[in-house]
């Protein structure tokens, strides 16, 4: 690795803004990344430093999954985001609605993906319809990520937690 390869590393893994996204460069640093789920796209902002970061690190994904409520949320509209997608050759696959109602969707037509992007953390996630549907998309390799619901910062959970419906939330780790 180069010196200035190291840097960028360095730069987004310890100095970027904002720093509730750092856990997630972390997590997917040094692992091949080829389909993504995220919930919440916002602006889609969050999206395009991780796909810059992905592809820094030769993992671009083929498949680019997001549940969002699109128009309807204010933020990234259905149309930008495929576009978006389309340009950088990602196969894009836009679930409108929340997480109990487009879950059962990605999981029915990609099935497992290996980053997982939750904007929402164990409170969000204890609807039955979400926990029939989260082992379906994760496998042991999975990288996890959620947002904490006090603090809105981004934290690490065990796929296989999630797997067996056992996930939590930061301060119940800590307890």
């Amino acid at each position: 690795m180069g010196l200035a390869d190291w840097w960028y590393v360095f730069q987004t893994t310890r100095l970027s803004k904002p720093a509730e996204d750092r856990v997630l460069f972390r997590a997917t640093a040094n692992r091949k990344i080829q389909s993504v789920l995220e919930t919440g796209l916002g602006d889609g902002t969050r999206c395009d430093r991780l796909l810059q970061w992905l592809q820094h690190h030769d993992s671009v994904p083929m498949r680019y999954a997001a549940i969002d409520q699109f128009e309807a949320g204010g933020g990234l509209s259905l149309k930008q985001f495929h576009a978006k997608m389309t340009g950088m050759g990602i196969k894009p696959m836009p679930v409108p609605g929340t997480l109990a109602t487009g879950l059962p969707r990605v999981a029915h037509t990609i099935g497992a993906v290996d980053l997982v992007i939750l904007d929402q953390d164990h409170e969000g996630l204890s609807d039955p319809s979400i926990l029939n549907f989260l082992p379906r998309i994760v496998h042991a390799e999975t990288v996890v990520i959620a947002t904490d619901a006090e603090t809105g910062a981004l934290y690490s959970v065990d796929a296989s937690e999630l797997i067996d419906g056992t996930a939590s939330s930061p301060a119940q780790a800590a307890a």
